[in-house]
């Protein structure tokens, strides 16, 4: 009895040791990251390549108003899927030999969604007024994925921009009115 119950906790860690090498494989995939001794797979089996999620993206991309960049669901859903991995690594255990070997995939992972984010973030701050939906979802999603300082950073720099801006064109407008 006692051996069966150890059996089947190490046969439910090696599922959970597969599942957190195949979803970081999608996520690779996804955001095209080669990793070391591996390629970036561009089969036609992978979900997230299907025609019809590229209707939806086109769609999302359209209401965004980011023509040429990554929609804010695509990058959310990228987010929640890291962090479902982050969350299995840590059920398993961060000392565990796999998860540790692991390691820098998932950092790579990690910071290349948040290059995502923060260019998104860039490309919405130059859309002025009309970006400001699409500026608080993706400010939303760094808070979702724990990353505020750098949304902070980011965010702080293009305030201060938009004020700069602002405050000209007003400053520009009372000297046309008083001509």
């Amino acid at each position: 009895c006692w051996e069966k119950r150890g059996v089947s906790r190490e046969i439910a860690l090696g599922r959970k040791l597969l599942e957190v090498d195949e979803r970081l494989e999608e996520l690779e995939d996804r955001l095209m990251v080669a990793s070391l001794g591996r390629t970036v797979n561009g089969s036609q089996e992978d979900s997230w390549s299907d025609s019809e999620d590229e209707d939806v993206e086109d769609e999302e991309l359209a209401v965004d108003g980011a023509v040429g960049g990554t929609s804010t669901k695509k990058l959310q859903r990228l987010v929640v899927d890291c962090r479902q991995v982050e969350a299995l690594t840590e059920s398993i255990g961060k000392g565990h030999p796999f998860i540790i070997a692991q390691q820098s995939r998932i950092i790579r992972v990690r910071n290349t969604i948040l290059l995502d984010l923060s260019t998104a973030l860039k490309q919405t701050a130059v859309m002025g007024e009309s970006g400001k939906t699409r500026l608080i979802r993706i400010l939303s999603i760094y808070r979702e994925f724990g990353a505020n300082a750098e949304a902070h950073g980011v965010g702080v720099q293009n305030r201060k921009n938009y004020y700069r801006d602002a405050l000209e064109k007003i400053l520009l407008n009372r000297v046309t009115i008083s001509k």
